[in-house]
């Protein structure tokens, strides 16, 4: 090998283990983030998340938890231009598309939310948080048969998803691990008991 070589070499080295360092880093500010939204310290969690995102610009669960909390602070405008943004550079990630919609609501800004919404439920109509975000559109609206309708649809599509844990419940199980099997096996309870 020649020199070129080698340099080419031990510098492509360097730039791969220092990514790997920094997603490193990047992975554990994400998850003390989320030790700090769920202790609701949206305060530290931002500063948390924000650091995680400097660090791993493709940690998109990081960018939505940076959202919400914004919208748990009530900073709406800072919440949907990361959602917006989110959104932009990552059109299939569904849960940022719910969110936009949620925030648009509590933000009272119903027409761009229904425009969202028609738009969701051509594309997701398996999802019951899109039929329950239409039932919150309707009630603001004052619109109750729609509330309604849209609230039997969440329904229905909750007890469809209820099956999924069920199936995962029978995974789980068939690789020995009664603790996890059990987990879904309750969430599946819940939802088809509170269904009933």
């Amino acid at each position: 090998m020649n020199k070129k070589s080698i340099s080419i070499i031990f510098i492509i080295s360097i730039l791969f283990f220092g990514c790997k360092k920094d997603n490193s880093v990047a992975n554990k500010l994400y998850l003390q983030s989320l030790d700090a939204y769920s202790k609701n310290d949206f305060l530290l969690c931002i500063k948390l998340v924000e650091k995680a995102i400097d660090l791993n610009e493709n940690l998109i669960q990081g960018k939505l938890l940076l959202a919400k909390s914004y919208f748990f602070l009530d900073e709406n405008s800072k919440a949907l231009k990361c959602l917006e943004k989110i959104i932009k550079d990552n059109p299939e990630f569904t849960d940022a598309r719910i969110w936009n919609i949620r925030i648009l609501i509590f933000s009272e800004n119903f027409q761009q939310a229904k425009k969202y919404l028609e738009n969701e439920l051509r594309i997701n109509q398996t999802d019951w948080r899109v039929y329950y975000l239409y039932s919150l559109l309707a009630k603001a609206e004052g619109d109750f048969e729609t509330q309604i309708s849209m609230l039997e649809k969440a329904e229905i599509a909750l007890i469809d998803g209820a099956k999924v844990f069920g199936e995962i419940s029978e995974i789980w199980q068939g690789l020995g691990l009664e603790e996890r099997a059990n987990e879904n096996l309750n969430k599946q309870k819940i939802i088809i008991g509170s269904s009933l």
